[in-house]
């Protein structure tokens, strides 16, 4: 999620960036996906029935990309023990073929709402807007949403 941060695509409505560097804790991770969209034509759900193997396969990639490149703020799945919620309301997801490299393949890119909330407080201590972010790989992949943030 750091790495994010400098990008254009993403617009902070709420407190400062700079929280998920100077953080110290633990977080607990949702990911919603109630009302998403793919590529704004269909129900997400449409593209993708499974809606709790999407949730798990963001949840894993997403985990493993924050918890390597931040260090004093760790996502852990004990929702009961945590100092901050992050939730992620994606909002629309849709295809596009990544060319760089040797081999073409298929990623995603996703659009929605992050909001971190203190956990003892249920104050909102970042809201971030994500307008079009690389996520990864295909979502049918082990790998997905790795890069969501």
């Amino acid at each position: 999620m750091a790495t994010a941060m400098a990008g254009s695509d993403l617009t902070v409505k709420r407190g400062n960036k700079k929280f998920i560097k100077e953080a110290k804790g633990v977080a607990a991770l949702e990911f919603n996906f109630e009302g998403a969209t793919f590529d704004d034509k269909m129900p997400l759900t449409d593209k993708y029935p499974d809606i709790a193997l999407l949730q798990k396969l963001a949840w894993d990639g997403f985990v493993e990309e924050f918890n390597d490149r931040c260090k004093n703020l760790q996502v852990v799945p004990d929702i009961d023990k945590v100092d901050y919620k992050i939730s992620m309301k994606v909002t629309k997801i849709d295809h596009f073929v990544n060319v760089m490299g040797f081999i073409p393949r298929l990623c995603v890119r996703a659009w929605g709402t992050v909001t971190i909330t203190d956990a003892k407080t249920g104050e909102v201590v970042l809201e971030v807007y994500v307008d079009e972010i690389d996520g990864g790989a295909n979502p049918l992949s082990g790998r997905s949403f790795q890069r969501l943030l």
